[in-house]
């Protein structure tokens, strides 16, 4: 009897709450199961289809802002179209990120570091991450420094390939990341030491488990302790404690050697403002610590990643390599190193780097979420703790916008009316959550790119398939085939 009356109260408190809801005008999206969720995400799940192409077919039908529900009716808001996009980033109500029960424990639960971290303590750390990498030359001479030493050596170790196919991620992986390595914590990694093979095993499982867009201790946060060995809380938290210990040694040194007053590298700045920081701030060797794994993870994957692509579709349009290795000649000749004044003066160069962010879209769906209360959107209702799906893919990837955007076209980013389209490339996100990296991503990009073509030409092997932007997903695309053959030029 009183099983019964607990089970219809519990069935009219669901029917009235869903009534209520509706009545507040929700985005328009497809039909939602009770509980289970969206028919659309069930079969995505059980398919293993393409999320980027089901919001595709979603956005013809429903507009650039589309409503559904995930497991257990968590609500799902996905925006798609550029000035849509451009207009959720000016709500912090939807840049939140503190929500899903993973993203906690990677910012170890305490909303530490840049990545995971939330609210004015992430929008303080941010502020001076930027200021601080600003500072030490992290979109200057000296990351151009350190780019061209590392560009020459990977150049002289494809040399000796001796026309053979390389991974070409792989071989130019160490060398991209000892550019950020040397800026963060004046760091350099053999690509075969065990540490730094760890390092980039971890930051990708990290990658991994951060694109799935729940998980069941969102719901119940209790399984955690009950979770088996190989579950995806127990690996990351494995991952987070090799790298909480290798951080906490870089710390550890860095204040043994600390000088305040002439800061080495980030690591060294950051210890010499805790002092003085404000309490809310939250400038701590903890938050120091989780921030460096972010960074560290961050110029791992996405650098390398990029210019893998950049170099393979290089490779594989040998008219675009030819008329870009025509400019290198012209502007800059094959006996010196680039600079950064020469940037400006490559234009086709910079637009085969552009072109190649806008191609791949390395990040094709960006995840926030609503953690700070409901809001409203172009006149539509966004629940509190909403997940907040941004598809830039959608927006790199439009017709309208771009014309034919399957096509890799480096000319449509030249001219007056290329640079506008530049403006508007949304690889590295919009608003307050864009990347902190973005010069530096453009600078080690051109002085990598115009130091290869130098002096080596980039041919796919015989058989290879053409490229295709639909690589490898976990939260970056990594590119399927990564290999190429690198020729003295």
């Amino acid at each position: 009897m009183w099983l019964t009356v607990v089970a219809t109260c519990l069935v009219l408190g669901y029917v009235l709450k869903r009534i209520l809801e509706y009545r507040k005008n929700l985005p328009p999206g497809p039909f939602n199961i009770p509980l289970l969720g969206s028919w659309e995400f069930l079969r995505l799940w059980w398919t293993g289809g393409s999320l980027t192409e089901m919001y595709a077919r979603l956005g013809d039908k429903y507009g650039p802002i589309i409503f559904m529900r995930h497991v257990l009716d968590a609500p799902v808001v996905t925006i798609r179209q550029y000035d849509a996009l451009k207009e959720a980033a000016k709500d912090p109500l939807l840049n939140g990120n503190t929500v899903p029960y993973l993203y906690r424990l990677m910012s170890d639960f305490s909303n530490y570091g840049i990545s995971f971290s939330d609210g004015p303590k992430w929008h303080y750390n941010k502020k001076f991450t930027v200021a601080t990498l600003g500072k030490l030359g992290f979109n200057k001479q000296r990351v151009m420094t350190m780019a061209t030493n590392e560009c020459s050596s990977a150049v002289e170790k494809l040399l000796t390939k001796k026309g053979q196919p390389v991974n070409i991620e792989h071989e130019l992986f160490g060398a991209i990341t000892n550019v950020v390595m040397q800026v963060l914590m004046s760091r350099q990694f053999d690509i075969d030491d065990p540490l730094f093979k760890q390092l980039r095993e971890d930051g990708f499982t990290l990658f991994c488990i951060a694109a799935k867009l729940k998980s069941p201790y969102d719901f119940a946060p209790w399984l955690a302790y009950v979770a088996g060995e190989n579950s995806d809380v127990r690996t990351l938290r494995r991952v987070m404690d090799r790298f909480a210990a290798f951080c906490a040694q870089v710390i550890e040194e860095h204040e043994a050697t600390l000088c305040p007053d002439e800061p080495r590298d980030y690591v060294d700045a950051y210890l010499a403002a805790i002092p003085t920081a404000q309490a809310s701030h939250d400038m701590s060797k903890d938050n120091l610590r989780v921030g460096l794994k972010d960074m560290i993870v961050g110029g791992m994957e996405g650098p390398s990643i990029i210019l893998a692509w950049l170099l393979l579709l290089t490779a594989e349009h040998q008219e675009i390599q030819a008329r870009m290795v025509a400019e290198i000649e012209e502007v800059i000749g094959f006996d010196r190193s680039p600079t950064l004044d020469d940037e400006s003066r490559c234009p086709y160069v910079r637009a085969a780097i552009v072109e190649t962010m806008r191609f791949v879209t390395l990040t094709p769906v960006h995840r926030h979420s609503a953690s700070h209360g409901s809001t409203s959107l172009r006149g539509y209702h966004i629940p509190a703790g909403s997940m907040i799906l941004e598809d830039v893919h959608s927006y790199n990837h439009d017709p309208a916008v771009f014309g034919d955007p399957e096509t890799f076209r480096p000319e449509r980013f030249l001219g007056e009316r290329g640079e506008q389209l530049r403006k508007h490339e949304a690889t590295f996100g919009f608003g307050p959550r864009q990347c902190p990296a973005i010069a530096y991503s453009y600078t080690v990009l051109f002085i990598f790119l115009v130091g290869l073509l130098q002096r080596l030409k980039l041919v796919l092997p015989e058989g290879a398939e053409p490229q295709s932007n639909r690589g490898a997903y976990n939260v970056g695309v990594r590119p399927s085939q990564p290999v190429l053959i690198a020729l003295p030029r």
